[in-house]
C-alpha cells in the first residue's frame, strides 16, 4: 500500500468493469447499446456506494475530523 494507492478507487475502473458486464448482458439480450448503458450506470452506482462507505469509515476513525477547540 504505497502512498494509499490500494485504497484509491478510480471511477474509470468501475466504469470499465460495468461496460464489460453490460456488454455481456447486452449480447445476451441481443441489444448491446442498452446493455452497455446499463453497465455504465451500474459501474457508476457501485463507485458511489463504495466511495461513500470508505468516506464514512474514515469519519468514524477520526481521520477527517477537525477540532475547533
Amino acid at each position: 500500500m504505497e502512498n494509499g494507492k490500494a485504497k484509491n478507487r478510480p471511477l474509470a475502473r468501475y466504469i470499465a468493469i460495468g461496460m464489460l458486464l453490460g456488454l455481456s448482458l447486452g449480447a445476451g439480450m441481443k441489444n448491446i447499446p442498452a446493455g452497455i448503458g446499463i453497465g455504465l450506470a451500474l459501474g457508476a452506482m457501485l463507485y458511489q456506494l463504495t466511495r461513500n462507505k470508505s468516506d464514512k469509515e474514515k469519519d468514524d476513525t477520526g481521520e477527517n475530523n477537525t477540532s475547533t477547540d
